[in-house]
């Protein structure tokens, strides 16, 4: 095995395991048909599956969503404006907050923007930003700061 090759397995994600090639290349074939207004083919292709396919099927789907990207961008083929559209809070709560991510909540929240995804991403802005606050003054105060 080369070293790039060992290299490259070893920074893997953890997930990458449970996804095979073909898994991967048949959800692109599946959002393909989907995506261009087939979507009958799309829900008999996968009824065809059983059920562990299906959960390979929709692992690898779920692997191939950019999560950096708003709701609004990801679902913009479809045509619906999901930025006003109630998302359950249960299904935003557990996305994770990069900084980036929640620099675009913050400044959404600046604009005005009320949209579930905002409301919690500015929620988990503030938290971060108190805590960091409170991590400052307690060093400038000779005290220790919880890691």
């Amino acid at each position: 095995m080369s070293t790039t090759t060992s290299q490259h397995r070893q920074q893997q994600h953890p997930a990458a395991r449970l996804l095979s090639t073909s898994a991967i290349r048949a959800a692109g074939r599946t959002a393909a048909l989907l995506r261009e207004e087939r979507p009958d083919a799309a829900v008999r292709d996968l009824q065809s599956l059983t059920r562990d396919e299906l959960i390979e099927r929709a692992l690898a789907a779920l692997a191939l969503v950019d999560i950096e990207r708003p709701l609004s961008e990801l679902t913009a083929w479809t045509g619906r404006d999901v930025e006003h559209e109630r998302v359950p809070a249960v299904v935003l709560e557990h996305a994770p907050w990069s900084t980036e991510r929640l620099r675009r909540a913050h400044s959404a929240w600046a604009r005005g923007v009320r949209t579930t995804e905002v409301r919690l991403g500015e929620r988990e802005y503030q938290a971060r930003r108190h805590a960091h606050r409170r991590a400052q003054q307690r060093a400038a105060h000779g005290q220790p700061v919880a890691s």
